[in-house]
């Protein structure tokens, strides 16, 4: 049985030193080229998704109060230390 994929094939021209930037950081992840843009364009798509997504929240609820954003990122803070001390 053969297993064919389907494949959209995307041709790159990075300008100046974009293109060996990719490659080492690539490199040092471990990851082909391709591997590391699909990677990058993934993280592109779903912050775009995030952006459309709090507007559209904003818009129906308001702005998040400026005790809320402290509240939101004392817990951010507090995940930070707990991921640091569990990988120190």
């Amino acid at each position: 049985m053969v297993c064919m994929v389907n494949v959209d094939r995307l041709s790159l021209a990075p300008s100046g030193d974009l293109g060996a930037l990719i490659r080492s950081s690539a490199a040092g992840a471990g990851e082909s080229v391709s591997a590391w843009l699909i990677g990058a364009a993934q993280m592109r798509l779903r912050n775009e998704v995030l952006g459309q997504t709090l507007a559209q929240w904003f818009e129906e609820d308001g702005y998040p109060t400026a005790e809320q954003v402290a509240a939101a990122e004392a817990l951010f803070d507090a995940a930070d230390a707990a991921r640091f001390k569990a990988s120190a």
